[in-house]
């Protein structure tokens, strides 16, 4: 892998050269961000935006202010989330990456690396990082044999005279969300403490005229717990504001837009404060003009829903995309009746049971927990491809059998259905919890064009294998009555049974088995009986093949209570979360 010798390469390559000869100032340098692009490489059905359209606007600029004054750096999150993205990362394996050949074609000039990066496994990002002709960075993700970066710390990057120095760091979270085969041999963090490392290193040493922050973590260091906790997982403001050096820091990992600035505590010098969004929509931009007395910035994130696509880039990949299509419309199955993902937030639904029947079908195991991991999905009954289970089942998940008592699983139920649902008093109130602002109104979701959740969605677990009720005139923790297994046998809180889940929440994810089982990630590591070699979407689509025409079924046995009061609370809670549709 590249990881330091890059970098020791451009530092012996600034001493050869000297000092860097400067432009007459002012000079302006633009710095384009992409992030969480999540595999969209380039248009595809149902999926206008991708980096084709990027491809075009960074060239546009390009050729209006020069190659020298354009800094591209991506953010993260990009080896997942498409069956492009799948098939570069597990199909076809002997050639160049194509994400990399991608980002190598739009010269790009830096990337971090995200947890999705890392969710593909060690056989992927070390490859990619292999083939890419940037440095990826990751400054606390640490190679536990030496003690050292195991991706490249910073990179030094100069544009017309201009030294600029970007920092990379990834979400510590990540040992809480994967499973430790993932990365293996690897580390990770606190993010202001290897900034509070690293800074003074870049300065002393590199002499940079402007640090950039490339930070594939959130902005609200308060989403989850505690805002000052160590190893936060949305650390990227807390650095701005507690490391003094910082001119800009990029955001990634929330999908959200950022464009504002923070103050340093100990300086108090302004900090630029940028974040793209997600999927190839936006484009964070920062102008940043070199004058004799300072430097002047001007943010914006840039839409790109009206932006042509790159026809050159298109071109450039047609063997590619052509490859890709033989991929994903492969028919694996047919489906005998639609399958809907929409009413799955209310009762048990086909959709979802089908993911229970891969999961116990994989592990034998006596009961299956999942979510909907997809927002609003439909298959209607005809043909299935292999790009259905991409829309079927989102992300890389693996499987997991897990051994836990009854109480356990009580407790780890009691915990889901409090993530998902309030307690209500009458016919009138919402069922689903969601989100409000310290004014106490709904707050409003750009990304679905709907009122948004108080919690992820997919973190709304569910089981099958065993007959329950939850009853949400109850408070949290006193709702759920689990009375039998569904095979008619009694369901007794001190007895162990095996339970199907997905690798995220058994490393943690959700802190369904901690905060709700009561389970140390230790206890979770030696309960497991099973973890499956691939990921949850190869056992789906084998199933699928095995078991066509399939007819869809429901397997659950769970149900809301009261009945009467669900019934007008779902009517309220679909239009809410779905629109008026």
């Amino acid at each position: 892998m590249k990881r330091h010798s890059q970098l020791i390469l451009v530092s012996l390559l600034l001493i050869v050269a000297g000092c860097s000869k400067k432009s007459d100032l002012p000079v302006t340098i633009h710095l384009i961000e992409t992030t969480d692009v999540h595999g969209t490489i380039f248009p595809t059905e149902g999926q206008y935006q991708s980096l084709a359209q990027v491809s075009y606007w960074v060239d546009s600029l390009r050729n209006a202010v020069d190659q020298e004054h354009v800094l591209l750096m991506d953010n993260g999150d990009i080896l997942q989330g498409t069956p492009l993205v799948y098939v570069a990362n597990f199909k076809d394996t002997l050639e160049t990456h194509w994400v990399a050949k991608a980002l190598n074609y739009m010269n790009y000039d830096v990337a971090s690396v995200g947890n999705h990066d890392i969710e593909a496994g060690h056989s992927v990002y070390d490859r990619y990082d292999q083939h890419t002709q940037f440095p990826l960075l990751a400054a606390n993700a640490i190679d536990n044999k030496t003690g050292e970066p195991y991706f490249q710390p910073y990179a030094i990057v100069e544009k017309s005279g201009m030294k600029i120095a970007v920092l990379g760091l990834i979400t510590p979270g990540i040992p809480g969300w994967l499973p430790e085969s993932l990365y293996k041999g690897i580390s990770f963090n606190d993010m202001v403490e290897t900034a509070r490392k690293w800074v003074p290193v870049i300065m002393e040493n590199e002499k940079p005229d402007m640090l950039v922050g490339l930070f594939h973590a959130g902005g609200n260091h308060a989403y989850g717990g505690d805002k000052e906790a160590y190893m936060n997982e949305n650390a990227s403001i807390m650095v701005a504001q507690k490391v003094p050096g910082f001119d800009a820091v990029f955001l990634g990992h929330d999908h959200r837009k950022w464009n504002k600035t923070v103050k340093n505590e100990q300086t108090g010098q302004d900090v630029w404060v940028v974040g793209a969004g997600s999927r190839s929509k936006q484009l964070g931009h920062l102008a940043v003009t070199f004058t004799d007395s300072g430097k002047i910035f001007k943010s914006s994130i840039v839409e790109l829903e009206n932006s042509p696509a790159d026809s050159a880039f298109i071109s450039r990949f047609e063997y590619e995309k052509k490859e890709l299509e033989s991929f994903v419309n492969e028919p694996i199955g047919r489906l005998t009746e639609e399958m809907n993902s929409e009413s799955s937030f209310w009762e048990p639904t086909a959709f979802i049971d089908l993911i229970h029947q891969v999961q116990l079908n994989q592990t034998q195991a006596d009961i299956s927990i999942t979510a909907p991991l997809s927002f609003r999905t439909y298959l209607p009954a005809d043909t299935l491809y292999r790009k259905d289970l991409f829309d079927l089942y989102r992300y890389e998940n693996y499987i997991n059998g897990i051994k836990m008592y009854g109480s356990e699983l009580d407790d780890y139920l009691e915990y889901s259905y409090g993530l998902w649902f309030q307690t209500m008093d009458g016919t009138s109130d919402n069922a689903l919890r969601f989100a409000r602002n310290d004014e106490g109104d709904l707050i409003y979701s750009d990304r679905y064009e709907t009122y948004q959740l108080e919690n992820r969605y997919y973190n709304f677990d569910a089981a099958a294998g065993i007959k329950y009720t939850v009853n949400l005139s109850k408070p949290v923790g006193d709702r759920v009555t689990i009375m039998k297994m569904t095979s008619g046998v009694k369901f007794c809180v001190d007895s162990l049974y095996k339970i199907a889940v997905n690798s995220y929440r058994a490393s943690g994810g959700g802190g369904h088995f901690q905060k709700g089982a009561g389970l140390t990630s230790q206890e979770v590591k030696e309960r497991t009986y099973y973890s499956s070699s691939r990921d949850l979407r190869h056992y789906l689509a084998n199933y699928m093949l095995k078991n066509t025409p399939y007819t869809p079924e429901v397997i659950s046995d769970w149900s809301l209570i009261p009945e009467s009061w669900i019934i007008k609370a779902k009517e309220k809670d679909k239009k809410m979360l779905f629109g008026s549709e």
